[in-house]
């Protein structure tokens, strides 16, 4: 549809230039060569001033109308650009709100099987096998928190995050090193698997891991809710 109206202009255009032209071959050749004896040569002496006004407004045309040509296409360049970057937008968004609601909740369950054992208490922890796996588990959702965090879901839209997003999301990210900070080593699969119960306990030793692992699960549920409250907000400005 666009091609067609631009050949439309095109072919519109090219017939007054044409028509122009005809017109200065037909009148100005002849008048200089014929003189003002000439039947020609005196109409155009005669009529010098309308001819010339006629080609100005036609020129005045042309120049008017190649302006608004080109402020149209530009104009369409423009819309599609921003359809461009709109549709991006919109792609990034849809590619955050499916991948960090359920990578955020899926550690969020480890940290939160961690602060709901029954071996694990305000004013400390029972470590048994149990306990202690439930603990690395724990602190390796910390881990993959600031994984999921850096990745290019979450990234490729940051632009677009609402102030309170933003918050939520650095919070998780400072309470998710916090926890890392405090209990320090790395623990493989084996570990998480079969854990030694003495390293975990010299490892977790104060009372406040059941608070601070808790509340690591708080924020991870509560950044994965603003993400998807904030999708839907934007589609519904959309």
């Amino acid at each position: 549809m666009k091609e067609n109206d631009d050949l439309a202009v095109r072919v519109r255009h090219a017939f007054w230039i044409a028509v122009g032209l005809v017109i200065f071959v037909l009148l100005i050749p002849p008048a200089l060569i014929g003189g003002k004896e000439d039947a020609l040569g005196g109409f155009v002496e005669h009529y010098q001033t309308l001819i010339a006004g006629v080609l100005a407004v036609f020129a005045a045309w042309a120049t008017i109308s190649e302006m608004r040509r080109t402020e149209l296409a530009q104009r369409l360049r423009h819309d599609e650009q921003m359809w461009l970057l709109q549709r991006n937008d919109d792609l990034a968004i849809m590619r955050c709100v499916d991948y960090a609601p359920k990578a955020l909740r899926g550690v969020a369950y480890h940290a939160r099987r961690f602060a709901e054992h029954p071996e694990v208490r305000e004013d400390g922890v029972i470590w048994t096998t149990g306990s202690a796996t439930a603990f690395v588990w724990a602190v390796n959702s910390a881990r993959v928190t600031l994984e999921i965090l850096k990745s290019s879901e979450i990234t490729a839209c940051a632009h677009l995050f609402t102030p309170q997003l933003r918050t939520t999301l650095e919070g998780c990210r400072q309470h998710a090193d916090l926890a890392i900070v405090a209990y320090g080593e790395d623990f493989d699969l084996l570990m998480a698997v079969n854990p030694d119960v003495e390293r975990v306990a010299r490892w977790a030793p104060h009372a406040g891991t059941k608070l601070l692992i808790d509340y690591l699960a708080v924020i991870q549920e509560q950044l994965a809710a603003e993400f998807e409250s904030w999708a839907a907000n934007i589609h519904r400005r959309g």
